[in-house]
């Protein structure tokens, strides 16, 4: 009797500590990123291409995904085809002729990548050998608070029907971090030309960006507080040559604060298992802590209460005693 009783417990802990998996449901449409992807419309053709033999072109490459590496083959005016190789550098494909090319001239290219898919364009080359510069406008600034989650406490993860995995997580402990951030422009012809980052003494992070539109945007978080927040955009030539770098500053009287953060109470209820300190095991306390897992929850306090059931260090699950 006592054999048939445990049995029962067992199958109703298995029941109960079952991972919730979630389905997105079967009409929801799975975004597809291919490993190599082109940013911008390249019909029009590009102009004031430097005689150096250098076109930059907007792209997303994840090269270790890339079954079929992309070629780009060039032509000159007589059909002859231009020596060079492609290149992969930070949002770009990058094409380097072997040699200079004749200035005020078009050329045809044709980019082929995936299964056969290409892209044909013109680009006609500068008048002289002139390297693009480029302008950085003053753009929007702004400081603001901002709120970071630091401690996961509560983890549950699944397969969706996209085949991605997703994970819900809790957190007891948050950091306040000061953003810089705002938005600039560049000259569209020019910035294809220059790689930008942000740079920030004391930052947790600085990033700068500029897309084929011509729109940038840069960031950078600060965990110490100070009298005035300031980063460097530095755009780096594709061409070579010295950087071209912004400084932007903003005192701390124009910082916008945050509202109080209020933190999600852990949903225990869809945890596998009651959170644990790894260094300790001991249980992490959940007193106080409202719980959407309802049936689940109170089926396992009902069990620690009636002693069938116990945590030890380091295993995953749940053990009867």
């Amino acid at each position: 009797m006592r054999n048939s009783s445990m049995k029962r417990w067992l199958v109703l802990v298995a029941v109960a500590c079952a991972p919730v998996v979630y389905d997105v449901g079967s009409a929801e449409a799975c975004p597809i990123s291919p490993p190599f992807e082109v940013n911008e419309d390249l019909r029009p053709g590009l102009i004031g291409v430097p005689v150096q033999g250098v076109v930059p072109i907007y792209a997303s490459v994840r090269e270790d995904e890339l079954t079929f590496p992309p070629t780009m083959t060039v032509l000159d005016p007589g059909g002859v085809e231009v020596s060079g190789s492609l290149e992969y550098v930070a949002f770009r494909a990058v094409w380097r002729s072997g040699a200079a090319l004749t200035p005020n001239t078009t050329y045809t290219a044709t980019l082929v990548y995936g299964m056969l898919q290409q892209v044909e364009f013109t680009f006609t080359t500068a008048a002289s050998d002139v390297t693009p510069t480029l302008d950085i406008s003053d753009g929007d600034l702004h400081l603001s608070e901002s709120h970071r989650a630091d401690e996961e406490v509560c983890c549950n993860s699944g397969e969706s029907s996209c085949g991605g995995p997703w994970t819900e997580c809790w957190t007891r402990t948050v950091t306040t971090e000061v953003a810089l951030w705002g938005q600039f422009s560049v000259p569209v012809d020019a910035a294809r030309y220059y790689l930008l980052e942000g740079e920030a003494p004391g930052a947790r992070v600085a990033r700068a960006n500029a897309h084929a539109s011509g729109e940038g945007s840069f960031s950078a978080s600060f965990v110490e507080r100070g009298d005035q927040y300031c980063m460097t955009i530095r755009a780096s030539s594709l061409l070579g040559g010295a950087d071209v770098t912004k400084l932007i500053c903003q005192s701390s009287a124009a910082l916008e604060f945050a509202e109080p953060f209020q933190p999600d109470q852990p949903n225990y209820g869809i945890c596998d298992e009651p959170p644990y300190n790894p260094e300790t095991g001991e249980e992490v306390d959940t007193g106080g802590c409202n719980s959407g897992g309802g049936g689940t929850l109170t089926l396992l306090a009902m069990l620690l209460a009636l002693g069938l059931m116990r945590r030890r260090r380091g295993e995953r699950g749940l053990r009867v005693s």
